[in-house]
């Protein structure tokens, strides 16, 4: 195990992220974070009691989806891991006076909690880095948030939701990414 990998790994247990945890739904997209952390759960699958599988959502917004979601299939056929992908239309599904990014995560929320109940697991874990609850913290101050949105993003919701890459910057995915020869997509429209 690497020294990057111990960080992420002591994050999980200083956090209880996955205390009785019966499984677990790795939430990747194909973007460098989703990618390292299945790479880290991958490598290092023999430290955690429990299964896990890739979830991978194409929104049909960009072009791009579908032939990101294929790569993350062939990335987990090669590596031995279930992979559950679903394909959606959200650009002629979301209802009117809904945002596409809210109408996206309710999709793609649906379908993790779908996977839970189909495979029966407990957990689902997205790749949120540092730099995401930098960025959430920030955006709940300038919206005049309470103190407990100074708070940001937590590393473990009620709902078994947790963030083992809190602990990671962004940068660091991306060297992890590149030192285990991870290939990865850049998604242009996270940095609007």
């Amino acid at each position: 195990m690497t020294s990057f990998e111990k960080k992420i790994y002591s994050f999980c247990l200083a956090n209880g992220l996955f205390e009785n945890c019966t499984g677990v739904v790795l939430a990747v997209s194909g973007g460098p974070d989703s990618m390292a952390m299945l790479r880290f759960f991958i490598k290092n699958k023999s430290l955690f009691s429990f299964p896990f599988l890739c979830a991978t959502v194409d929104h049909s917004i960009r072009k791009e989806g579908r032939e990101e979601a294929a790569a993350v299939e062939e990335y987990c056929k090669r590596n031995g891991v279930v992979f559950e992908g679903l394909k959606v239309d959200i650009p002629n599904t979301c209802p009117k006076n809904v945002s596409t990014e809210t109408y996206s995560r309710e999709v793609r929320y649906s379908f993790f909690d779908s996977l839970r109940e189909k495979y029966g697991f407990s957990h689902i874990a997205t790749a949120h880095t540092s730099d995401d609850n930098a960025e959430t913290v920030l955006m709940n101050i300038i919206r005049g948030t309470a103190l407990s949105g100074l708070c940001g993003i937590p590393p473990l919701r009620d709902d078994l939701v947790a963030r083992p890459l809190l602990c990671c910057e962004k940068k660091e995915l991306i060297d992890y990414c590149e030192k285990e020869k991870v290939g990865f997509f850049t998604d242009k429209t996270n940095s609007e």
